[in-house]
């Protein structure tokens, strides 16, 4: 089971050097229902689907384990947190996006 939450932030320093204005969108989920005797294996399951989908490790950390990913082509990132009391946790960032695709029309 999932419980997450959603936030935006404004991308007003992007590193990409691209325009201001745009927002980067994270996602948050408490991973609850997996047994916390398996965090290890669940950390490796995560590191061998990310070299198999483009993925680059910029951290790693044990006791208690961390994963943080981004994906070559676009910057997407992902972590894999726990803690010393058995949680695991997901989390999802955007690279610097338009909130709605676009720029917003200029009056």
């Amino acid at each position: 089971m999932l419980r997450g939450q959603s936030k935006e932030a404004p991308c007003d320093d992007p590193s990409d050097n691209g325009p201001k204005g745009r927002v980067v969108a994270d996602r948050g989920y408490q991973v609850t229902g997996l047994a916390a005797a398996g965090i290890s294996e669940y950390f490796s399951a995560l590191r061998s689907w990310a070299q198999n989908n483009n993925y680059q490790v910029l951290q790693e950390k044990q006791n208690p384990q961390y994963l943080w990913l981004e994906r070559r082509d676009d910057g997407f990132r992902l972590a894999l947190d726990s803690n010393e009391s058995g949680e695991l946790y997901l989390n999802g960032s955007s690279p610097c996006v338009w909130r709605n695709g676009t720029p917003e029309p200029t009056s």
